[in-house]
């Protein structure tokens, strides 16, 4: 599992750049997760998958679960999130790059979230 920070926990620890990433990759239907829908998982999941994309993180770059603005007491929203320096050229690249994030779950996330401890299905179209 990955850190949880709020943005300002984000900011005074890890004394870098923030980048939201999102939950999930852009074209997948945020509704077709049924289940517990935990959001960290699907985050972890989603975080695992970058990193299989865009390969481990140069030195500086680190990425963590945002718990975002719109959480409330009740309910907690959460993102992928990067941080990276600014002095650090290839930070700053595989920063940018992973800020575009993946159009689709690839096999492996799809794999983890039908993992039935998770208590995740994705509904097949």
């Amino acid at each position: 599992m990955f850190k949880i920070l709020s943005f300002q926990q984000a900011y005074d620890q890890l004394e870098n750049e923030v980048i939201s990433i999102g939950q999930l990759p852009a074209n997948e239907d945020p509704n077709a997760i049924i289940g517990t829908n935990d959001a960290l998982e699907m985050c972890s999941a989603y975080i695992q998958q970058l990193i299989r994309t865009h390969g481990r993180p140069p030195k500086g770059c680190e990425y963590f679960i945002l718990q975002t603005l719109e959480s409330t007491k009740t309910k907690k929203c959460y993102e992928a999130a990067i941080s990276y320096p600014l002095n650090s050229p290839n930070a700053v690249k595989y920063a940018l790059n992973v800020e575009c994030g993946d159009l689709y779950w690839d096999a492996t996330s799809i794999a983890q979230l039908e993992n039935p401890k998770l208590g995740l299905r994705i509904i097949k179209k």
